[in-house]
């Protein structure tokens, strides 16, 4: 039987070359979400962070509606939101409000990072960071708890939220991402699963995903686990493009990117980490700069994958 095709999402951070003007920036996320729209792309998704250098990093879900009205068929989403921030009540009631004017077509990734310096924790929470404060994985999980509910059929007669108010909206497609922690709740809220392999040192044990495709526990009938990969990298034309994207990659002080290279090393690369995974979709986070770069990369992604 001849397998399906690798399905390729789109994952935006906002990073910009230092000659590009804030107020440019969302202007040019749009472009590049039609960009991806034109291509076959599957998804566009805007990363939650607080570090400043990204404009929409702090809020991405704002930019949603603009993208989905922009395009045609194209998923859009936040990958992610920093539940341990937010009352999981609002969060279902905006990404609910979003899904009903765009039915099918909005993804809610969650995450549990944390903002990228102790004063922007501050701001958000009025409290100060301590070290380990949100690694709490049982109030994370709880809150999550209550998002599902919120999100679904709300909560049981008895419950302390019984009777909280929630639009009564369809709900987006959830997705937890991140490694080991993620993997585990997924299979036991029944979302889908989208594994970083940009997080950290080293490749995260494919351990994670069969732990997750076993355990499963399908929400409602029919739901089935679905795995998607989180890689950086570009694709480039030959070997002095591929040192540019990663001499710019650094100044993000993230970890090395996942592939660099033309078309067909991606196709390659691509297919290994295919089977190592067990994943149906790549969601790539693109390192070129700048954005016209970017754009072209995008194309040629398309042409390996799509």
């Amino acid at each position: 039987m001849a397998r399906h095709p690798l399905r390729l999402g789109a994952l935006d951070f906002g990073f910009t070359s230092a000659t590009v003007q804030h107020a440019q920036v969302p202007h040019l996320t749009v472009e590049a979400a039609r960009h991806a729209d034109a291509l076959g792309f599957s998804r566009y998704w805007l990363g939650e962070h607080h570090h400043g250098s990204a404009p929409f990093g702090p809020s991405p879900e704002t930019l949603l509606p603009a993208l989905a009205a922009l395009t045609r068929r194209l998923h859009v989403g936040v990958g992610a939101v920093l539940l341990n921030y937010y009352r999981p009540l609002k969060v279902a009631s905006h990404f609910k409000l979003v899904e009903s004017l765009f039915p099918g077509r909005v993804d809610l990734g969650i995450g549990r990072g944390q903002a990228d310096n102790p004063r922007s924790h501050r701001a958000l929470t009025g409290q100060e960071l301590v070290p380990g404060s949100l690694a709490d994985e049982g109030a994370y999980a709880q809150s999550l708890e209550e998002l599902m509910a919120f999100l679904g059929d709300g909560f049981p007669e008895g419950h302390a939220l019984y009777g909280a108010a929630c639009p009564k909206l369809p709900a987006p497609q959830v997705w937890m991402c991140g490694g080991r922690t993620a993997g585990t709740l997924a299979a036991r809220v029944g979302a889908a699963f989208c594994l970083s392999l940009f997080h950290g040192p080293v490749s995260p044990d494919p351990a994670v995903v069969e732990h997750y495709l076993t355990h499963f526990q399908p929400r409602a009938p029919g739901d089935t686990p679905r795995v998607m990969l989180a890689v950086a990298g570009t694709c480039v034309e030959d070997a002095a493009g591929a040192e540019r994207a990663r001499e710019g990659w650094k100044e993000f002080r993230f970890y090395p990117p996942t592939i660099v290279g033309t078309g067909a090393r991606w196709r390659d690369e691509a297919e290994v980490l295919r089977e190592r995974y067990a994943a149906d979709e790549l969601l790539v986070l693109d390192i070129a700069r700048p954005h016209e770069d970017r754009l072209a990369s995008m194309s040629r992604l398309a042409e390996a994958f799509v």
